[in-house]
């Protein structure tokens, strides 16, 4: 916006720029657009610069089918993963770097403001997956699963939900068995209450951070996370996953949402995310963190910033539409002088 001050009178005529508003990313360096940007405004700026240099974010398309909306959002969260500033962010999610979860927050709220299902999907990938792997596993995992998945040789969901268990991420009642005599964990979806269910990028993500029941020697050891195989690169699912497709979502048809089921599937002991525990080749589970319950509360607290995401993704919304707001009250008068007076 800009002000020009001519003498009429004792009036000041204010001549706004309309096309300081540039695109419908939100492009602009208004004081009230920099205000709401907050502490990452700077970062925030960049990453709209980047996206809106891409025609994936530059038209709004409304009359695609299912298919062709998860396609999009899958282009644009692959892109979104090679730009300069999302690369640099997950190298520091890498190595714990100070504010690099205030920065994950301020890149996924920017990205939901362009588009909501490239913000989900994008979250489901680097941050629920990702943020699995970083946080429930060991230095080998990173290597072998973060790495790879930020340089994108594969993406990943993340599974938790399941159909009956509700809130209670206790009461979840997939099942992990070690098997010593393979040195295998065998994960089972006993019950129809036990199925996976709004698992994001189901559709088509490769691997998926599976939360089950650890059972070693007979022993319920409580929730524990594993990294589980469900298509390989051509798309071929993985013996024993079935994932079911959940369709049409209000809102959020870019984002395949699905329904896991496993069927005793097997996977390697050291597909285990093991910060907290692990079990021995000959079955004996150790864990830094003796109590059950304070061991629990410790994995799900690791996983507290991509929930604290959903409001930073609502936050994103809101704050486009109050800036939109003030740049249409600028722009519009709504009643001149001689209309002023009612009768």
């Amino acid at each position: 916006m800009r002000k020009d001050q001519q003498q009429q009178g004792e009036e000041e005529v204010v001549v706004v720029e309309a096309d300081s508003v540039q695109g419908s990313l939100g492009i602009r360096d208004t004081s009230l657009a920099r205000y709401l940007d907050g502490q990452h405004w700077q970062l925030k700026n960049e990453l709209r610069q980047q996206t809106a240099q891409s025609q994936l974010f530059s038209q709004h398309r409304y009359d695609l089918s299912l298919d062709e909306m998860r396609d999009l959002s899958s282009e644009r969260v692959k892109f979104v993963i090679k730009l300069p500033t999302v690369q640099q962010q997950l190298e520091e999610q890498i190595e714990m770097k100070k504010h690099c979860v205030n920065k994950s927050l301020a890149i996924g709220e920017v990205l939901s403001t362009a588009d909501l299902t490239t913000g989900v999907k994008m979250g489901v990938v680097c941050w629920l997956f990702g943020g699995a792997v970083i946080n429930l596993g060991s230095q080998e995992h990173i290597e072998k699963w973060f790495k790879p998945l930020k340089d994108l040789k594969f993406t990943g969901m993340f599974a938790m939900t399941e159909r009956g268990h509700g809130s209670n991420v206790r009461g979840i009642q997939t099942r992990a068995t070690y098997d010593p005599t393979t040195q295998e964990f065998i994960i089972h979806t006993p019950c129809e209450d036990a199925e996976k269910m709004y698992i994001g990028n189901a559709m088509k993500g490769n691997y998926a951070a599976v939360f089950a029941q650890l059972v070693v020697s007979g022993q319920l050891l409580g929730p524990h996370c594993f990294i589980v195989p469900v298509r390989d690169d051509a798309g071929n699912m993985h013996p024993g996953v079935t994932v079911i497709d959940m369709m049409h979502k209000e809102g959020l048809n870019g984002v395949d949402n699905g329904i896991l089921v496993f069927d005793n599937v097997r996977i390697p002991k050291e597909n285990l995310l093991n910060k907290f525990g692990s079990v021995s080749e000959n079955g004996v589970y150790e864990s830094p963190i003796e109590d059950k319950g304070a061991r629990f509360n410790v994995m799900l607290a690791a996983l507290t910033p991509t929930r604290i995401a959903l409001i930073f993704q609502a936050l994103g919304a809101m704050k486009k539409e109050i800036d939109q707001g003030d740049d249409a009250g600028a722009v519009k008068k709504m009643i001149s002088s001689p209309c002023a007076k009612l009768v």
